[in-house]
């Protein structure tokens, strides 16, 4: 096995903010906040509507994450999820045992907002606020 490049024209020339590798699919955030992903598709996780896999990034439009830019995504071995740039959660794919926390064990094929209890908002906020303050430096909770 050896590394390789994934070509600039297959993300649309974007450059990456990070990457997620699950079981047997990959999802990218690129500098503009937006998500790509591709792989095995068969319980939605790729989040495009479709249980399809695919053998090259495929954008996952905005418009399922209400018009808002990613910052983070995360990938299972059967589903995924991201959070945007207002701390907002989505999570798509296998809903086996609960694990998208959206309340019903079905599989989602596209994203899905889950909903935090305001505890979770608020901390969520004071997070942010941090964090744009200190912008640039790396840190770690305890």
């Amino acid at each position: 096995w050896r590394p390789v490049l994934i070509g600039a024209e297959k993300l649309g020339r974007r450059k990456c903010n990070m990457v997620a590798c699950g079981g047997f699919h990959t999802m990218v955030v690129d500098c503009d906040g937006t998500l790509w992903s591709w792989g095995l598709g068969r319980s939605g996780q790729l989040g495009l509507a479709t249980t399809d896999s695919r053998a090259e990034p495929a954008r996952v439009e905005q418009t399922r994450f209400q018009g808002l830019a990613i910052v983070m995504c995360a990938a299972g071995s059967s589903h995924s999820g991201a959070v945007t740039r207002t701390g907002d959660v989505f999570m798509w794919g296998c809903g086996k045992d609960g694990r998208l926390g959206t309340g019903s064990l079905l599989d989602a094929l596209a994203p899905l907002k889950i909903h935090m209890d305001s505890h979770l908002e608020c901390e969520r906020e004071r997070a942010t606020e941090q964090e744009s303050e200190r912008a640039g430096e790396l840190a770690g909770w305890l």
